[in-house]
């Protein structure tokens, strides 16, 4: 899969900056389809009844790529799967402090664990959700360690990826964004 990222000015307005962080991770999309040869004027971005974003051609047919959208602080990413129809994930987090109560109900393998660290609790929590957006919904099972791909691209936050091995990680600067129409 490939990874991009955009850094994004962001006003201090909660509301309005969840707004443009969505906005951003679609025209880094829009732009990582034109990279890879998609036209996104022909493709439409729509959501399953659990909020899996896929693309569909004009015609209503697949686009033939996975993708996975991601946001933390003032950064967006998305991925694009290498292989068609395999479906991806993607999370990005700010590594921050994690309330015990978060660690108990989601994060601990096992009701008495105590909490390591942040970071670990960070790590867990990008692994669900990489594993949530592959999947569409909460996966049954973890899948081990092993099947995640977890980087440091930006001080301060963990990427984790599931689905296909990471082949490339592209920083598109925000002003490139400016010319792309969002999906």
């Amino acid at each position: 899969m490939r990874i991009y990222l955009t850094r994004l000015t962001l006003p201090d307005a909660p509301a309005r900056r969840h707004r443009l962080l969505s906005e951003g991770a679609h025209r880094l999309l829009a732009r990582a389809l034109t990279e890879r040869g998609l036209d996104p004027a022909v493709l439409t971005l729509r959501r399953t009844r659990e909020g899996k974003p896929y693309l569909t051609c004009a015609d209503g047919t697949s686009a033939c790529v996975e993708i996975s959208l991601a946001h933390s602080g003032c950064w967006a990413v998305c991925a694009l799967s290498d292989t068609p129809s395999t479906p991806i994930g993607v999370d990005l987090e700010q590594i921050r402090r994690v309330s015990p109560a978060l660690w108990r109900r989601l994060l601990a393998e096992n009701p008495d664990e105590p909490m390591e660290s942040s970071y670990v609790a960070i790590l867990r929590w990008t692994r669900y959700e990489a594993s949530l957006k592959r999947e569409g919904r909460a996966p049954k099972a973890m899948p081990p360690a092993c099947a995640f791909t977890t980087l440091r691209p930006i001080p301060g936050y963990l990427l984790t990826a599931i689905g296909e091995d990471v082949t490339a990680v592209r920083w598109v600067s925000e002003e490139l964004l400016e010319t792309v129409c969002s999906l």
